[in-house]
């Protein structure tokens, strides 16, 4: 007898199901965390002439009017905005995007057509999504969709499709996955529909040299927009460094502005207000105008067009002659002249030169903490975390005061507003300070982009010090992180290291203090704590936590795993237990999906354990094996939170429950030559040792021997769907696999590539003695095969041609070895 017919899915169900796909956590926030445009900064740009009262030279694109292409079809598709590193290119673009007049403009040019507008902030600093022509695809459409939404069925027809022939419960399991090609064919669709609807459509993309690509394949994606068949309703505003690649392309070809030839009158202004809001320096000024007049022309003059110099000089002026009684306008001039022009070197003046050793230590460990963050989160794609938040660094910055405050016992706690604020403009204040005005303190954006409508419903006002601690440390201009970063032979990075080393009584580490400011934050909740059970509200900041451990270098007082012990525990008390007798441990949660633990059913052994060894926290995972061995075997329950029973349960235990038989020993080789797109990192050989060592240290210890396992200790899992395998065999599947998927090359030269996964395995031959004859069953894609079928002589990965393979691992596997 055959079923109901399932309910037919809403469109509007649909239709913000694939919008919310479409969108990533930081979208908007390059656009948001741009300076806006000072006064009336570039209201010259909306001159019905030539720009800035520049006339275009005959037969030339450049300086020619920005209105007169806004509102007619005459001057062509694109328009070009180049100029100097810091000229302020991000912020017109900004400025131009949302002002009143160019919607007036763009509005003559769409008459009675609907008019849509969307831009892109390409951003090196930030997220994979917002250095890539995937992440700007993603952007364009959503903001377009927004406002069509009735065109997404058309757009992405297949994905429409497959959604609504799911279930409920099937969609909500479902991530959808976004290729560039995929985006650009969804692009190209929703430009063909917009056939019938005969819109107009502007594009105001920012920042073409920090698209982390080939620019030859930005540029040509943008030509095909603006040269196809549907080029009388497009228009694009594109800008960019003036990198041959993009001159090239543009120079000659489109209108373009140069903006430094254009900005001096909006440079004389922002330093005359900048200069005259503080009380001390106007007062100064006013003594001597024509002198002052001067000082202002001078500073102008030495920038270049190039808008964040003068931000930069003018801050210096401000930090000198603040608080000095005797200040001149000669002194503040003299200032100004002994200044270097060279952004490059105005940075090295400002960090290493004008701070004393104790301020550079300061400043070394700020800027390092911002690298750690940016690099992990870079690390498990965690787009959102890129840049530190306030409350963050807040708790990352202190030293052993705050390592006092994780290990006194304290329960989770609110913390008060007050005390929120004043930690937080604290924290402002020390970063703006010890970062010498090169790194910036911005909100977090809220609500959507200011391209698109508001589609969903926003969060009510956030309360004054929430909103507070939420704010992000972000690089001032991608000159400074570029400085910092790449400098040749990377020398300021290492100077800037360096800077730190004398302060041996205050031991620092990035990543063990980021480590410790995420516990804290959880003892010292912003807003009332709630205990439940939503992992997935924590997760996000347990994954970001247990990554910056992994990445500990330098802990004299062994911290680590003490961090680790509290940050388990915290979580803990967050963790509303069901309190049935199964094993209730936050971190089961982390294995699998609920069916595949069979409910509360399936017993997972040292669940929080067994997901630091997913993470590769070798110290931490070998001292708690060594507590546990310490420990009678009635205290083993103690090592765990309070609601997670024994878990040396029977096979089939209390109530029919099931254990996870899978050891510690697979769980460090599971990622051996592929990460697979999870957050988790590669198997590295110190911790695969250390766990064989260990297995070899407690041979026949009622806990640890099948808790640890060895390469031939056979075992059944129920996650894994996997009956009597050994840690070798999976190994070996695990090799085979990735051959035939395209996971390892040939001619390998990475020492995270071919050299590591290689030793790796050697060391289970010879540290583990991995059975040499074990047999890989078969499976739908493979045959049955050896050992030696895979690794030696004639093997799969004989034909590699790969040093690595054929040298060190192949002999070990071959007849006679």
């Amino acid at each position: 007898m055959m079923g109901a017919p399932r309910p037919k899915v809403s469109q509007g169900l649909l239709q913000d199901f694939i919008l919310e796909s479409l969108q990533f956590k930081s979208m908007n926030y390059r656009e948001q965390g741009i300076a806006q445009a000072h006064g009336s900064s570039f209201e010259w740009i909306f001159n019905e002439s030539s720009v800035a009262g520049h006339s275009a030279a005959a037969g030339g694109m450049e300086n020619l009017s920005f209105p007169k292409w806004l509102s007619t079809s005459e001057l062509g598709n694109i328009y070009w905005i180049t100029g100097k590193p810091g000229s302020g290119k991000s912020t017109l673009m900004r400025y131009l995007s949302i002002h009143a007049n160019t919607i007036r403009y763009l509005r003559t040019w769409a008459g009675d057509s609907e008019l849509m507008v969307a831009g892109f902030y390409f951003w090196t600093s930030g997220s994979e999504e917002q250095r890539s022509q995937t992440g700007l695809l993603r952007s364009l459409l959503y903001q377009l969709l927004s406002s069509q939404p009735s065109l997404i069925a058309k757009v992405f027809p297949e994905k429409w499709q497959k959604l609504g022939a799911m279930t409920t419960k099937d969609r909500i399991a479902t991530t959808l996955e976004w290729t560039t090609p995929e985006l650009i064919e969804a692009f190209r669709s929703f430009l063909d529909a917009e056939v019938e609807q005969a819109a107009k459509i502007c594009l105001f993309v920012d920042g073409l040299d920090e698209f982390d690509g080939d620019h030859e394949t930005i540029i040509h994606f943008f030509r095909d927009v603006a040269e196809g068949r549907h080029a009388s309703r497009v228009k694009l505003c594109l800008s960019s460094r003036p990198w041959e690649v993009f001159e090239r392309a543009f120079e000659y070809k489109v209108p373009n502005l140069k903006l430094q030839a254009s900005t001096s009158q909006d440079m004389l202004r922002y330093t005359i207000d900048r200069l005259s809001q503080n009380d001390k320096v106007r007062q100064v000024m006013v003594q001597d105008p024509d002198l002052a007049r001067h000082l202002v022309q001078t500073t102008v003059e030495k920038a270049s067009g190039v808008f964040l110099w003068v931000r930069l000089a003018v801050r210096e002026l401000l930090r000198r002659f603040d608080n000095d009684d005797n200040a001149r306008v000669a002194d503040m001039r003299d200032c100004v002249l002994s200044l270097p022009t060279d952004l490059d070197e105005l940075f090295e003046v400002l960090v290493f030169k004008n701070q004393s050793e104790a301020q550079l230590a300061e400043s070394s460990r700020l800027f390092r903490l911002v690298r750690a963050r940016e690099f992990v989160a870079d690390f498990i794609k965690d787009d959102s975390a890129t840049s530190l938040s306030l409350w963050e660094l807040a708790f990352a910055r202190n030293g052993e005061t705050d390592d006092a405050l994780v290990l006194e016992g304290r329960s989770v706690q609110q913390e008060t507003k007050d005390a929120v604020t004043q930690r937080c403009v604290d924290t402002r204040d020390w970063a703006l300070r010890r970062s010498v005005g090169l790194l910036d303190v911005q909100a977090l954006p809220r609500g959507g982009n200011a391209f698109a409508r508001p589609r969903f419903a926003q969060d009510k006002e956030a309360p004054e010090a929430e909103e507070f601690t939420q704010h992000r440390v972000t690089y001032l201009h991608r000159t400074v992180r570029d400085w910092l970063i790449l400098s040749a032979d990377n020398c300021v990075w290492t100077r800037l290291e360096s800077a730190d080393n004398g302060q041996a009584a205050d031991p620092f580490d990035p990543h063990l203090r980021l480590l410790r400011s995420y516990v804290l934050q959880m003892k010292h909740p912003v807003e009332e704590p709630e205990q439940h059970r939503r992992l997935d509200e924590w997760y996000p900041g347990i994954a970001l936590a247990l990554s910056h451990a992994r990445y500990v270098m330098h802990d004299p007082g062994c911290l680590e795993t003490r961090f680790i012990n509290e940050l388990e525990k915290t979580i803990s008390w967050y963790w509303r237990s069901k309190g049935t007798g199964f094993n209730d441990h936050w971190a089961r949660n982390c294995f699998g999906t609920y069916e595949e633990r069979l409910g509360r059913k399936l017993v997972i052994p040292y669940p929080f354990l067994t997901l630091c060894t997913k993470f590769g926290l070798q110290r931490y995972v070998l001292e708690s094996l060594d507590t546990l061995a310490e420990l009678p075997p009635e205290s083993h329950l103690e090592t765990q939170s309070e609601t997670e029973p024994d878990p040396r349960i029977d096979q089939i235990g209390q109530d029919g429950g099931q254990v996870e038989g899978t050891p510690l020993l697979h769980r460090a080789l599971e990622f051996l030559c592929s990460r697979q797109k999870t957050i988790y990192p590669l198997s590295t050989l110190s911790l695969v040792r250390g766990l064989l060592e260990y297995s070899h240290k407690y041979p026949s210890h009622n806990l640890l021997t099948p808790l640890i396992g060895s390469p031939n200790q056979a075992f059944s899992s129920t996650l894994l769907k996997r009956k009597d395998v050994t840690p070798w065999i999976m190994a070996l599947r695990h090799v085979r696999d990735a051959k035939r998927r395209g996971w390892i090359e040939p001619f390998e030269t990475d020492p995270a590539g071919t050299e590591r996964w290689t030793s790796i395995l050697r060391c289970l031959l010879v540290t583990g003695g991995a059975d040499r004859g074990a047999i890989i069953k078969k499976d739908q894609w493979d045959p049955e095969v050896t050992a030696a079928g895979v690794l030696g002589r004639g093997g799969l990965l004989e034909s590699f041609g790969d040093f690595w393979v054929e040298n060190k691992l192949v002999p070990m596997l071959t007849d006679g070895a």
